[in-house]
């Protein structure tokens, strides 16, 4: 069963209906502001990566559930009755082993074989977006078939105005490009609005490597080099090399700075612990921050170089503008993912476009169209 909903109100009705439920929509449809309404609430949040998970200001379901790589969580039992549900936030970058884990380990906390401990659960997540790195969907593990979520579609944009650029990114969702949106992408020549270059989406992380190190090598005032405690930050990235001048990217939301995942800046004076970051005219000091307890406490600076960065790291961005470089692109929903992180396609360049860019994981496609199949369209607050 498929609920569409046109507004927050309709999506929370039909949420509140079911024990589990899956929250699903494209980008830019507002599943994070829910997400965040949730926390609101008293739910506990988690995230599939660790950057989605310090984006809602929650944990990574592998450290809150105890499961692979983590060793346990003696606290669990404790924590899920204190709450009233549980948001799994990027679900579809989960892999169907990972989400049966998470089952087991509500389950034995909870001593019932009730799916997910008899707990209320929100999944949220795209499947027509970037699928998990390894493994299988997570719609096709058992926790999966025994739960059955319906799920609550978002319908209405949020991030993109320009309705023909957003029925064409409904359609590249899918897999498939009409004229209107091959004439659209193909034409692309949009010119950045000020003196800098938009931020280069591109497929590999290579290439996105190469570029930000060629252009920080050009750069010729002082520089600093930061070291991430207990090796990674939650984005992947170790070790940091700045410049003044160099131009950075936020990698987490810093609400207290009035900064979210994403936003860009220049680098204007480097400390051995922060950072002073110009964004919009404005200096922002950012300093090291701390994710995770005890053994597994890590600090770092969230800033990553910004000339270029790769496709799956932009996966939840909304950038002002950007080159969207599609050479190489390997993964299903890699393209769509790049061409929808732009609010304005006046704002976007793509090069390297192409009709084989494009493509949505046929096993996704299938199971969406399946539970289409008897799908149920809530008007806005009549639920």
């Amino acid at each position: 069963m498929i609920f569409l909903c046109d507004t927050k109100a309709s999506a929370l009705a039909a949420i509140e209906r079911f024990p589990v439920v899956l929250l699903t929509g494209g980008a830019g449809t507002g599943k994070s502001v829910l997400v965040r309404r949730m926390g609101e609430r008293g739910w506990i949040l988690c995230a599939s990566t660790g950057l989605a998970a310090w984006n809602i200001g929650g944990k990574t379901v592998h450290s809150f559930f105890g499961i692979k790589p983590s060793s346990g969580n003696p606290g669990l039992r404790e924590e899920l009755d204190r709450a009233p549900g549980i948001v799994i936030d990027e679900v579809s970058m989960l892999d169907a082993e990972s989400l049966d884990a998470i089952n087991g380990a509500c389950q034995d906390a909870l001593e019932t074989t009730e799916p997910f401990g008899g707990k209320q659960v929100l999944l949220v997540g795209d499947f027509l977006q970037l699928p998990p790195v390894k493994g299988k969907w997570s719609f096709l593990s058992h926790a999966w078939q025994e739960a059955d979520p319906p799920l609550v579609a978002l319908t209405t944009p949020r991030r993109h105005a320009d309705d023909r650029f957003w029925m064409a990114l409904q359609r590249l969702r899918w897999g498939k490009v009409s004229p209107a949106a091959e004439k659209l992408l193909a034409s692309s020549s949009a010119k950045c609005s000020g003196t800098e270059t938009p931020v280069i989406l591109v497929a590999r992380r290579k290439a996105a490597d190469q570029i930000n190190a060629w252009m920080v090598s050009q750069l010729t005032g002082e520089r600093c080099s930061y070291e991430s405690s207990e090796g990674e930050g939650p984005d992947g990235e170790g070790g940091l090399e700045l410049a003044v001048g160099a131009k950075v990217m936020v990698t987490v939301n810093l609400p207290d700075l009035g900064l979210a995942n994403g936003s860009i800046g220049f680098v204007r004076r480097l400390g051995s612990r922060w950072v002073d970051v110009e964004m919009g005219g404005v200096v922002k000091r950012i300093g090291r921050i701390q994710q995770g307890n005890g053994l597994n406490r890590r600090t770092w600076i969230p800033l990553r170089l910004a000339w270029s960065v790769t496709i799956h790291r932009a996966q939840g961005l909304t950038l002002d503008e950007a080159l969207v470089d599609l050479d190489g692109v390997f993964a299903p929903g890699q393209a769509y993912v790049a061409l929808s992180r732009v609010r304005d396609p006046n704002r976007m360049t793509v090069r390297n476009w192409s009709r084989s860019c494009v493509r949505a994981d046929p096993v996704a496609v299938e199971w969406l169209k399946r539970k289409a199949a008897a799908s149920l369209t809530i008007e806005p607050n009549s639920a």
